[in-house]
């Protein structure tokens, strides 16, 4: 008899810490959701076209800022503006590298 008694206690508790962890998720998604809209507008734009689609996956929220037809005007401004950079990827010792390169443009147009 003890034993199913410790163990029904023993669940219980772990019960309340998955509950208390999921509380806690919930408070940090709340601090995400008070960012002002343009402030994470402006903070999407300076991300790269690869991370921002990635970005459309992680919540129905951070989908929706992506797809309003006013940022998607400015980051196809931003990203016009922005000069073209040479991403080199390099794997040493078991450690892969990541080494960029801006690429100016010249007077005449050529990179």
């Amino acid at each position: 008899m003890r034993v199913f008694k410790r163990k029904v206690v023993l669940s219980n508790q772990t019960w309340m810490k998955k509950r208390r962890r999921r509380e806690r998720s919930r408070d940090e998604r709340s601090q995400v959701d008070n960012i002002p809209l343009d402030l994470t507008l402006e903070i999407l734009s300076r991300l790269s076209a690869k991370s921002i689609m990635r970005h459309r996956c992680v919540s129905k929220l951070s989908s929706s800022f992506i797809t309003l037809p006013s940022f998607i005007k400015s980051f196809a401004s931003l990203s016009s503006a922005r000069p073209p950079c040479l991403l080199l990827t390099i794997e040493f010792d078991k450690k892969q590298l990541v080494v960029s390169f801006p690429q100016n443009q010249n007077h005449d147009g050529s990179y």
